[in-house]
């Protein structure tokens, strides 16, 4: 529908949204990584990842018509999750946000540590080449280069 483009109040963005899976949500980032957003779209790189990330299991893909986004990025205390993964032409944009039973408190109380959160995201292959990263309205990264 077309009603994002004519209601101010619906995000247009929101109509690009993907139909994606959320496979795992690790509490470990490696190291080397701070907020960062990676496009896998091949078995032997994924499966380096898979290494890397310490997954338990590795859930099977089909690269042939999915790909892999791996989301890494810290929180405070109250912690976050996915809430929306779309695209416009050649961009993913991520919104990592606050759990929703604490977006729905009036006053939000969070305590200042760092959480190491990634996300490993399965959906149908995109095309994208850049992403954008937001977290709790927060831009993390705009427009960064996702391929590995």
């Amino acid at each position: 529908t077309n009603q994002g483009k004519d209601d101010p109040s619906k995000t247009p963005v929101n109509e690009n949204e993907l139909d994606y899976e959320l496979l795992l949500h690790l509490d470990f980032i490696p190291h080397e990584l701070g907020n960062t957003m990676t496009l896998v779209s091949e078995e032997a790189l994924y499966q380096k990842w898979a290494e890397i990330f310490k997954f338990e299991t590795i859930p099977a893909i089909d690269f042939a018509t999915e790909e892999v986004l791996f989301v890494t990025a810290y929180s405070n205390g109250c912690g976050l999750v996915v809430d929306t993964v779309t695209q416009e032409a050649d961009t993913l944009f991520v919104a990592l946000n606050y759990p929703q039973e604490l977006r729905n408190k009036k006053e939000l109380v969070c305590t200042e540590i760092a959480l190491a959160h990634t996300y490993v995201i399965k959906m149908p292959k995109t095309g994208a080449t850049k992403g954008t990263l937001t977290s709790a309205g927060t831009v993390l990264l705009e427009n960064e280069s996702i391929l590995p």
